[in-house]
């Protein structure tokens, strides 16, 4: 039996003080990027396409083709399932007019939004070849987390991803995220945050900006450390590429996790850690209680 006289259990039951996480509208520490829903389609089906779909509307109009873009939900990036939608937020109403068969997909969604007649579908029914909600960046890289993920992982599978393909609203995103933040996000500090004051969808992980993200206490880094986290972040990214064929719930299940992938990732997990302290933690409740330390210096920062 191991025994530890700490001086007070917080009320996640790991060694802290009598703070609660609460929820914030930001983040807490300064100069982190703010995460964001993803882009809400409210569409009916009909800007949204499977393979057989896609192939076909290009057949019927080939000038639909400039405007289809590859989109991922939860379930499309965790499991490798192929969607497109039509993105046509740069579409002109003379575009629109040219294709007779795309126009008739954008009408059937105004007439949709007209009969949810709630005021954010009435305020995008006049407009319904766009996404009701639209968040995308315009350029760069955006970092990818599902809003739902299986309680089985080690670690959540988070993305690292190109502005051309869509982000749907089953992810959160962080428009032109880093290299350094993907690094820090997908590391064994930050999920074990997410697992000590994160919710849950029956039993699975459910992340929340406001209750993850914006309360995570992230370190301080030095340039040179920064270009470490982004190196070892960018060798798990180049990693996943060795397994073409394996989804990403296949690599993150805990029992089919290729070896390489699980060294690259506690590579990364060392590094993480040294931010924080020079001591090893030697298991999760040492992370998470040592974070719980950090969110309250935080909260008392912000209220002197």
């Amino acid at each position: 039996m191991h025994v530890k006289s700490v001086s007070g259990i917080s009320p996640y039951l790991v060694e802290g003080g009598n703070n609660i996480v609460h929820p914030s509208t930001k983040p807490l520490n300064t100069g982190i990027p703010q995460m964001l829903f993803g882009n809400m389609a409210a569409d009916g089906g009909n800007l949204l396409l499977n393979r057989d779909e896609m192939e076909k509307l290009v057949t019927i109009e080939p000038g639909t083709k400039k405007w289809i873009k590859k989109i991922l939900g939860a379930a499309e990036f965790l499991n490798g399932k192929e969607r497109w939608c039509l993105w046509l937020k740069d579409a002109t109403g003379e575009d629109l007019n040219n294709m007779p068969a795309l126009k008739h997909r954008t009408m059937a969604v105004r007439q949709l939004r007209i009969k949810a007649g709630h005021a954010a579908a009435l305020k995008t029914a006049d407009t319904p070849h766009i996404f009701m909600q639209v968040s995308q960046p315009e350029s760069g890289h955006y970092i990818l987390v599902p809003r739902v993920s299986s309680e089985r992982r080690d670690y959540v599978p988070i993305g690292f991803l190109d502005h051309d393909v869509i982000c749907s609203d089953a992810n959160l995103f962080i428009p032109n995220g880093s290299l350094f933040q993907f690094g820090i996000m997908t590391s064994m500090m930050h999920n074990d945050w997410m697992r000590l004051v994160g919710g849950r969808l029956e039993s699975r992980y459910r992340y929340a900006a406001s209750v993850v993200y914006n309360t995570f206490p992230w370190p301080v880094a030095s340039d040179e450390k920064i270009k470490k986290i982004e190196a070892l972040a960018e060798e798990i990214l180049m990693v996943r590429e060795d397994f073409p064929s394996e989804t990403l719930s296949t690599l993150y299940d805990p029992k089919k996790m290729p070896e390489t992938l699980r060294e690259a990732h506690k590579a990364l997990d060392r590094a993480v850690e040294k931010l924080y302290r020079e001591k090893p933690f030697k298991d999760a409740a040492e992370r998470q209680s040592h974070l719980i330390a950090c969110y309250e210096s935080l909260v008392n920062e912000g209220a002197t």
